[in-house]
């Protein structure tokens, strides 16, 4: 049965986190390291995890790491355009 959206919001099991981390080859953040937004989406996206403490987790995927890479090389090009101009 798929989760209503009020399911989906709420967070995940981390009895689960190594299922999804073997289903997405992404990578598994601490909650402290994402901004409200990314927490937001993946509550929707359900890749968000808790821990029985209280500790949350973002699992961020496969493709969200391929942006985050492309953007930094982006910023280094861009950075290193505006030293040689300079």
């Amino acid at each position: 049965m798929k989760p209503t959206t009020k399911e989906r919001r709420i967070a995940r099991a981390f009895s689960e986190v190594i299922d999804a981390l073997l289903a997405e080859r992404g990578a598994l953040v601490s909650s402290g390291d994402c901004s409200e937004m990314e927490i937001a989406f993946a509550r929707v996206e359900s890749r968000f995890f808790v821990r029985d403490d209280g500790m949350g987790f973002v699992l961020r995927t496969r493709d969200w790491l391929a942006r985050a890479d492309a953007a930094l090389f982006d910023l280094r090009i861009d950075k290193a355009n505006e030293k040689d101009e300079g």
